[in-house]
């Protein structure tokens, strides 16, 4: 996740548009990356370990589309506070955020 972070995967697209199309392009953009870099690691593991490439591939969910689906409906929805927290942080002055969400509570609320 690092990695694709500091690529800065989708950033181009992503310059003059909405917050909330921000985050869930990012999102999706991730989850994709996720389940890929999962086929790949599983592939190389399994190539290293002496299996063919179709024994290496995993069955993501269960196996099939409607697992593959589910996993990705999963990611999505683990990292959408992920990216919302993000893109929040940086849409508002540095710190904002943090201290709208973690600090003292403002007066008119006390």
């Amino acid at each position: 996740m690092l990695v694709a972070e500091d690529l800065k995967v989708g950033r181009w697209f992503l310059q003059d548009r909405p917050l909330i199309v921000r985050i869930l392009f990012e999102d999706s953009i991730f989850v994709v990356v996720f389940i890929v870099f999962h086929v790949l690691e599983s592939l190389v593991v399994g190539l290293i370990g002496g299996k063919t490439a179709a024994d290496s591939v995993p069955a993501i969910g269960g196996g099939g589309l409607v697992g593959l689906v589910c996993v990705a409906i999963l990611y999505f929805l683990a990292l959408i506070p992920y990216f919302g927290y993000r893109n929040l942080n940086r849409a508002l002055e540095p710190g904002k955020l943090h201290a709208v969400l973690f600090g003292p509570p403002p007066q008119s609320l006390a």
